[in-house]
């Protein structure tokens, strides 16, 4: 968990293995990830959102997700509604290259809790997209800690997450941010967007 430790009836347990300091992470995400086409928040998220996208072998312009979520092509700075932009990613989709494919995106409020999803998709390469202070971010990369107690449980405690701002430029300083669980206020993240990507081919049936 990110926040919290194991409740009082898990103390009980008792630990047989710790590790510390193990990470999970997309090398080179920071250098490969898109860099928003304009200084706007709304360009940011878009930025964000074809790069989690590409993962997952889908080639489209932030542009038009811009034009598709905000009406036209707009510069957007005000705090944006991640609800409803989930909602306007979320659909059916016929690519240039002729596939049929549905894009599902999901919001959840909050800061992340389960360590177990996120690592998984670090290790099959595919980034999330998180919101702190407002901001839009990719996650890249975990740092957490292992317990593996009796009875067959084990529990991950994520210390850092590790973050590529997509408002700045490729190989600069600020291209990289840390969320510090003993440090940062887990209040200040609004939120995680996963974004998945399937072929309709494979799950609907032909006429």
């Amino acid at each position: 968990m990110l926040l919290a430790g194991t409740s009082s009836a898990d103390k009980k347990k008792v630990a047989v293995l710790k590790e510390a300091d193990k990470l999970a992470e997309i090398a080179g995400l920071a250098t490969s990830a898109a860099t928003a086409a304009k200084p706007c928040a709304n360009y940011g998220w878009a930025a964000a959102l074809v790069s989690v996208l590409k993962q997952q072998g889908v080639e489209m312009a932030q542009k038009d997700w811009i034009e598709r979520s905000f009406g036209g092509d707009k510069c957007v700075d005000t705090a944006l509604d991640f609800a409803y932009l989930a909602r306007r990613v979320t659909g059916d989709y016929t690519l240039a290259d002729g596939r049929h494919i549905r894009i599902t995106a999901e919001w959840m409020a909050g800061a992340p809790e389960s360590a177990d999803p996120l690592i998984a998709d670090m290790k099959l390469g595919r980034s999330r997209i998180l919101v702190w202070n407002g901001k839009t971010f990719l996650l890249r990369g975990i740092l957490y800690d292992v317990e593996y107690l009796t009875y067959n449980r084990i529990y991950y405690y994520m210390r850092e997450l590790r973050l590529v701002d997509p408002m700045a430029v490729a190989g600069t300083p600020a291209r990289n941010a840390v969320f510090l669980r003993d440090k940062d206020d887990a209040a200040t993240i609004q939120g995680m967007l996963t974004v998945t990507v399937k072929s309709r081919e494979l799950y609907e049936l032909p006429k």
